[in-house]
Formats: structure tokens, C-alpha cells, sequence
């Protein structure tokens, strides 16, 4: 027969509710372990789903960002690296209606930096054919440049105003020769129509005041 003494069932006592608090915690433990690999995983799930075109801009963008680049660039290099992303080696090119090639456009985008401190772009009325930007597209509207010149007019940097209509034809191409850019993205444009203008800010004069016979004395 076994005899148990109080202090034995103290003892005992304090070993059972001991061990229950350790299977509790390790049960807690485990379940929030759990739930944070359920959600990993969830996450995990809902990024694989996602489409590709979250990674790659719009078409409006990627054309905004592209032609941009051609206008703001301060340097060869840079201006070089923006003209071969940004178009095809066989893109068409119309300037005011009339037949024109990439080495022309290049020319004459470039000539413009010549004494310039600084360009500010506007775009106005930019539309697209499409949405998929892996499907073949049209993105169409106005861009407008002010050109501070390094020369002074009245004390004041020099202005020139470009204002272009422009219908850029954009496209994926799979020619392995095309270099993508850095977001991977192998669109170019293959058809570029522009309708360009260069305009010369008016010059506000200072008006002199005539001075009454009171601001005289």
C-alpha cells in the first residue's frame, strides 16, 4: 500500500502544474508559429500570382519617361544611352510630315543643348491606344520645352520654347540584339511622328512710371 505524505502531495503538485504551464506555453509557441507561416505563405501565394505588367510602367509613362530623357540629358553619354533605349534601329521617323531618319532626329534633339542651363518639360493631352505592356500600342499627345539659355536678355536668362504634337508607335521587340533597360523592359518605339514649332517667349519690358509733380518736391 502506498502512503502519501502532505509533503509528498506538495511536491506533486507543484511537478504537475509545472509541467502543464510548459505544455501551454509550447502549445502558444507552436500556434503562432504556425499562423506566421500560414501567412507567409498566403503572402508568398499572392505574389506569385501577381502579374507580370505590375513590374513594367504603363505605356504613358514609359513613353513620358523615354522621350524625357532625350530633352533633359546634359551630357553625350547620357543623351546616347537614352536615344538606343528608347527607340528601334528601324523605327520610322516623320518630322513635320516630311520623311525623316534616326541619325536626323538624334542630330537635331542634340543640337538643342548647345548653351542651355536648364530644360523644364510639360506634357499636355497624353493618351494611349492600349493597356497591356506587352502588347503593341500608340501613345499620343503634347510635350512642351522651355530651354533657359546661359545667355541673358534685360538682366533675365533667355528662353526658348519647343512645343511638339507627337504619335509614338510602342511595341515589345524579341530581337535578341535589342539591348533592354533597366527595369528589363524591351519596349521601344518603331514610329515616331512628330509635329515640332519653336516659339521665343515675349520679352516684358520694365514700363517706366511718370512722376508726379508731388514725388518731384
Amino acid at each position: 500500500m502506498i502512503r502519501f505524505y502532505p509533503c509528498s502531495i506538495i511536491i506533486l503538485g507543484q511537478i504537475l502544474q509545472t509541467s502543464t504551464r510548459s505544455t501551454l506555453a509550447a502549445g502558444t509557441t507552436s500556434l503562432f508559429h504556425n499562423r506566421a507561416l500560414y501567412h507567409r505563405n498566403v503572402a508568398l501565394s499572392s505574389n506569385s500570382q501577381q502579374s507580370p505588367y505590375m513590374s513594367k510602367p504603363d505605356l504613358i509613362s514609359w513613353t513620358q519617361s523615354h522621350l524625357g530623357a532625350l530633352y533633359e540629358a546634359r551630357e553625350d553619354e547620357a543623351f546616347a544611352n537614352a536615344f538606343d533605349i528608347a527607340f528601334s534601329p528601324s523605327c520610322e521617323v516623320r518630322v513635320n510630315h516630311a520623311p525623316s531618319t534616326l541619325e536626323a532626329l538624334r542630330d537635331s534633339v542634340s543640337s538643342r543643348t548647345v548653351a542651355t542651363r536648364g530644360v523644364a518639360l510639360s506634357w499636355e493631352n497624353v493618351i494611349s491606344t492600349g493597356d497591356s505592356p506587352d502588347e503593341p500600342s500608340v501613345v499620343a499627345g503634347t510635350l512642351i520645352i522651355t530651354r533657359s539659355m546661359m545667355f541673358l536678355i534685360r538682366a533675365a536668362p533667355a528662353q526658348r520654347l519647343t512645343h511638339i504634337n507627337f504619335s509614338a508607335k510602342v511595341e515589345r521587340l524579341e530581337d535578341s540584339s535589342v539591348q533592354a533597360d533597366e527595369n528589363d523592359d524591351g519596349r521601344r518605339i518603331t514610329s515616331l511622328y512628330l509635329t515640332s514649332v519653336d516659339t521665343v517667349p515675349p520679352i516684358h519690358f520694365a514700363r517706366p512710371h511718370p512722376v508726379s509733380q508731388e514725388d518731384r518736391e
